[in-house]
């Protein structure tokens, strides 16, 4: 029986892992964007980090995806990425 996003069983919870590590790092995105408004730096370099540390986990999940589901990730990927860029140059 397959899932959301059309995936068999067998790849489901591979895919809810990287589903709560899209989550994980936009809260981590938020945390920095309130640190940042509340001009503290420490916090929000710690926030963005952590966001670029499960940003990687993201990255290497997918690779063990099958390379057709991958695609399905892209809109948040490139998001996740913008994210953190922006707040990143705002900080410097």
């Amino acid at each position: 029986m397959p899932c959301r996003y059309g995936v068999p069983v067998s790849d489901r919870i591979p895919v809810e892992m990287i589903e709560a590590d899209f989550e994980m790092a936009f809260c981590l995105i938020d945390m920095a964007e309130t640190e940042y408004i509340r001009r503290d730096p420490s916090s929000v370099a710690g926030a963005l980090h952590a966001a670029g540390d499960v940003l990687a986990d993201i990255e290497t999940r997918l690779t063990r995806l099958p390379l057709e589901m991958r695609p399905l990730f892209d809109s948040l990927l490139d998001e996740l990425r913008k994210e953190i860029s922006s707040i990143t140059q705002r900080q410097a």
